[in-house]
C-alpha cells in the first residue's frame, strides 16, 4: 500500500496538485471515462471533484491495527507499505518525533501479526518544501532523500529486511513529465531526463547506505513491467514489441543491475503488437486496461536474464463488482507456479484494500478487501479476498 492512496489527511505535493485539478479532473471525466462499460456506475463521482481529493482516503492512519489484522486472518505472511516522506520530514530539516513513532508501531504491529514488513521509501509523494526547490528535476535535491533515508534506516534499519527505494520510477517520470496527468503537471522532455538521472543516482546511494548499515537487507526498485505481445512472429511485430520493452525497463535495470537485490515487478498490462491491428485473448478491466492471466509468468520468465531472485510487488485488477478478479488471480497464481528458470521470492496482491488511486480518484476498485465510502469506511472482505485466503492455506 502506497501512504498516500491509504492514511488520509496528507501534506504533500500532491495534495496541493489535487486542490489545483480536481475540478479540471471532475469536467474531463466523461472524455476520459465515458466510454468505459461501467460508466452508467461511476458517473456520478467521476464528475464530483471531491472524487480526486484524497482527503482522508480510508483513515488507514487511524485504522492500521484493525487492517493489518484483516491481512493477518487471511493468513498473508509478507506486508507491503510505505513510509510518507514529508510525515517524516514536514519541514525542511525537521523531522517528526510523532512519524517515527507512528511508523515504528506500525512495523512493529506487521511484525507481531506475523507478517515480513516490506517498506517502499518513496511512492510519488514529496514533502512540499522539496517540490519548491525543484524536485526530482534538481540535482541538487539527491541529497535531501538522502538525509530523509539516513534517518529511516537509523530508526528502522534493524526491524527491516525488504526495502524498496523507488516505486515505478518510470511510470511516474512518464505521467509526472511526458504526459502531465501527475503532479507536478508537466509536459517537459528534458525535465524528464533529468528526472530519470536523478533517480538512478538516488538508487544507487539508497542501496549503498542500506547496505553499510544492514549487509543482509534486501534492496531493489518495483517496476512496472508491460507485456509487449507480438500476436504472431511477423518480424516487425517482434521488434516493436522488443523496442518497448527496452524502452519501459530495460535501461534503468540494466544501468543499476549491481544494485538490485531482486527484480521487483509491477504488473498490471497486457498490450498486443501486431501492424494488422489484431488482438489476442484478453480481459478488460473497470479502468479499460487489457490484462491476461498468462502475462505476469511471461513479465516474470522475461525477467530471469538478469539472474536475480523476483518479488511480484503489485498485480492485480480494478473490478468493482469482483467478478473477474477471481478467476484472473486463480489462474495468474496458476500459471506462476510454471514459471521456468527463476526464483520467486513471493507475490503480494494490489491491493490489500481499496484506495485513492492518483488522478481517477475513489472509483477504480483494487482491493480484496471492499471499502465502504457510505458506511464509516467499513471494510469487508470480499470473494476475492477470501478466494486469495484459501490458495494461502493451501500452499501452507
Amino acid at each position: 500500500m502506497s501512504p498516500h492512496q491509504v492514511e488520509g489527511h496528507n501534506e504533500n505535493n500532491w495534495t496541493e496538485w489535487e486542490k489545483n485539478n480536481a475540478e479540471k479532473l471532475a469536467k474531463e471525466a466523461e472524455s476520459s471515462f465515458g466510454s468505459l462499460k461501467i460508466w452508467d456506475k461511476i458517473s456520478e463521482k467521476a464528475t464530483s471533484p471531491q472524487n480526486y481529493m484524497s482527503g482522508e482516503a480510508i483513515n488507514h492512519k487511524n485504522r492500521y491495527k484493525e487492517d493489518i489484522q484483516l491481512a493477518q486472518d487471511m493468513g498473508l505472511n509478507a506486508f507491503r507499505f510505505g513510509i510518507e516522506w514529508s510525515r517524516v520530514e514536514p519541514k525542511e530539516g525537521e523531522f517528526s518525533e510523532e512519524a517515527i513513532s507512528y511508523y515504528r508501531d506500525y512495523i512493529s504491529e506487521v511484525r507481531e501479526n506475523g507478517m515480513e514488513p516490506i517498506v517502499t521509501l518513496w511512492h510519488f509523494t514529496n514533502p512540499k518544501w522539496f517540490s519548491e526547490k525543484g524536485g526530482w528535476t534538481n540535482p541538487e535535491n539527491k541529497d535531501y532523500f538522502l538525509r530523509y533515508v539516513e534517518k529511516v534506516i537509523d530508526e528502522f534499519g534493524d526491524k527491516v529486511t525488504y526495502w524498496i527505494t523507488l516505486n515505478e520510477p518510470l511510470g511516474f517520470i512518464f505521467n509526472a513529465y511526458i504526459m502531465g496527468n501527475w503532479a507536478p503537471g508537466r509536459k517537459a522532455p528534458y525535465s524528464a531526463f533529468k528526472c530519470l538521472r536523478n533517480f538512478l543516482s538516488v538508487h544507487k546511494k539508497t542501496y549503498a547506505e542500506i547496505k553499510r548499515n544492514h549487509p543482509d537487507s534486501m534492496v531493489a526498485t518495483a517496476n512496472n513491467m508491460t507485456n509487449f505481445n507480438a500476436v504472431n512472429d511477423l518480424i516487425p511485430n517482434k521488434v516493436i514489441a522488443k523496442a518497448l520493452r527496452r524502452i519501459e525497463r530495460g535501461y534503468l535495470i540494466e544501468k543499476t543491475i549491481e544494485e538490485q537485490d531482486f527484480i521487483g515487478v509491477n504488473h498490471y498490462f497486457k498490450h498486443d503488437i501486431d501492424l494488422l491491428g489484431r488482438t489476442s485473448e484478453e480481459i478488460k478491466s473497470d479502468l479499460g486496461w487489457s490484462q491476461s492471466p498468462q502475462s505476469l509468468v511471461r513479465v516474470v520468465e522475461e525477467m530471469s536474464k538478469w539472474d536475480k531472485p523476483i518479488l511480484i510487488t503489485e498485480h492485480g485488477i480494478a473490478d468493482s463488482n469482483d467478478e473477474k478478479r477471481k478467476s484472473y488471480l486463480q489462474e495468474s497464481l496458476s500459471e506462476l507456479e510454471n514459471a521456468e528458470n527463476t526464483e520467486i521470492l513471493g507475490y503480494l496482491h494490489w491491493s490489500l484494500l481499496d484506495n485513492f488511486e492518483w488522478d481517477k480518484g475513489f472509483w477504480p476498485r483494487f482491493g480484496l478487501i471492499e471499502i465502504d465510502y457510505e458506511n464509516n469506511l467499513e471494510r469487508n472482505i470480499r470473494d476475492s479476498g477470501k478466494l486469495y485466503s484459501q490458495i494461502i492455506k493451501k500452499l501452507n
